[in-house]
């Protein structure tokens, strides 16, 4: 009965608390500390990149390193404090008689150090960083649920950051983004989050040759602002769905319009281990599109935070008949070295070169060597932020930007590829 009962309260592999039994703990904890008048912390710690060491090392390797870190963390709390094992990579802390928040930062200071000492594993040594959230309930009275909510906002904030820190919660911050997020979900699923296009221009000759599509927000007073909600999007998961969303309309598109015209479609780095490409091959079935006039964008950042993962799945879609476009090209650490990797058609220029080629000579250097390293390796170009007519005589190959007409709803640019206008160039 006793080991049926552990069993039920203990992670198998490491030996720690389960899920239920930490928070378990925290609810007497949170108790304890309104009863007492101090206060108590969680702290939410995910291991940054793990999936490198499992898909480098295997899964056996995976383990033994999460065995390591549950018993380097174990060690290093006090006997009243608890360390559990939330799931996966990840780790909650439940830190007792925490007077002030600096208390809980320190503690975590010191947690996080632990993690700069080197692990053997399979023969090798490996260095591994962990980034962490922290929430602080003063007298007990936030809930440990709502305190552990708070800490893996923290958490991704702290990922966000650059990885290997931590983040301290602010419990109003965490209040308004749980906020967004749950209006945002209300939004998806009424209808409010729809495709919006913006023309792809060919800047020899101004015609026409294609769109992106690009999730828009309309809420009852109007349009939201994109950059605030794909935020959201992103830390909820929901953009997995949107994406989804996107890849359905993109296929349709494709399915009413003339064969002259590529429709693109974004893909979130969080789509890719998400079966995208098997969303790809539904949507072009569905609708009965020719997948060659359709173009996934992933932003050159997402293919670097993960490149075996990126690769795998970019080449699935390419075997699928998709072209591929590298969003954002230049703004990576290390975009040369990586674009012969990636099974890429297109690349994209990101607009803060391509928007200043015609005035900044830096600017356009950056152009010219992005632009003829895309070309060696057969690649289409495409200059994002095209906002005059200076910026598209410089970029002679395909442009995008308000030069050429602003993101709109489908039917109106739909309306304008039909009419196949001219811009100047």
């Amino acid at each position: 009965e006793r080991q049926l009962e552990r069993d039920a309260t203990h992670d198998a592999l490491t030996g720690l608390p389960n899920r239920a039994a930490i928070m378990a703990a925290a609810e007497e904890a949170a108790a304890d500390a309104r009863a007492s008048g101090t206060g108590y912390a969680l702290v939410f710690i995910d291991l940054d990149l793990f999936k490198h060491i499992n898909d480098g090392f295997g899964h056996s390797a995976g383990d033994e390193l999460l065995r390591v870190v549950a018993n380097r963390l174990r060690a290093a709390v006090k006997p009243l404090d608890t360390v559990g094992r939330y799931g996966g990579d990840e780790f909650v802390v439940l830190l007792r008689d925490v007077e002030e928040a600096a208390h809980a930062a320190r503690v975590v200071e010191r947690l996080l150090a632990l993690f700069w000492r080197p692990v053997g594993l399979d023969g090798e040594i490996v260095h591994v960083t962990a980034s962490a959230g922290i929430a602080w309930s003063p007298r007990g009275e936030l809930d440990p649920e709502r305190l552990l909510a708070d800490a893996d906002v923290a958490m991704y904030q702290a990922k966000d950051a650059g990885r290997g820190a931590a983040r301290m919660g602010d419990p109003e911050d965490a209040a308004r983004r749980r906020g967004v997020d749950r209006e945002l979900r209300r939004a998806f699923a009424g209808g409010e989050i729809v495709a919006w296009g913006q023309p792809v221009v060919s800047l020899v000759d101004g015609r026409a040759v294609g769109l992106e599509l690009l999730a828009r927000w309309i809420g009852a007073t109007g349009p939201v602002d994109a950059a605030s909600f794909i935020g959201a999007a992103e830390r909820s998961g929901l953009v997995v769905e949107i994406d989804r969303l996107m890849l359905r309309e993109a296929a349709a598109l494709v399915a009413r319009l003339d064969s002259r015209f590529d429709v693109a479609a974004n893909v979130s780095a969080r789509s890719l281990p998400h079966g995208i490409a098997e969303d790809f091959a539904d949507a072009i079935a569905r609708a009965g599109a020719d997948p060659a006039r359709l173009v996934i964008e992933v932003t050159e950042s997402a293919a670097m935070a993960d490149m075996d993962e990126a690769v795998s799945v970019l080449a699935t879609l390419r075997s699928l008949g998709a072209h591929v476009a590298t969003d954002d090209f230049g703004t990576g650490h290390a975009s040369l070295r990586y674009l012969d990797r990636l099974p890429a058609t297109h690349v994209k220029i990101d607009r803060e070169f391509a928007s200043r080629a015609h005035d900044d000579p830096r600017a356009a250097a950056i152009v010219d060597a992005l632009a003829g390293a895309a070309a060696a390796y057969g690649m289409a170009v495409v200059a994002e932020g095209i906002e005059s007519a200076a910026a598209a005589r410089r970029v002679r190959e395909l442009g995008q930007g308000y030069h050429f007409g602003a993101p709109q709803p489908l039917d109106r640019i739909t309306a304008l590829l039909d009419a196949d206008i001219r811009h100047a160039v």
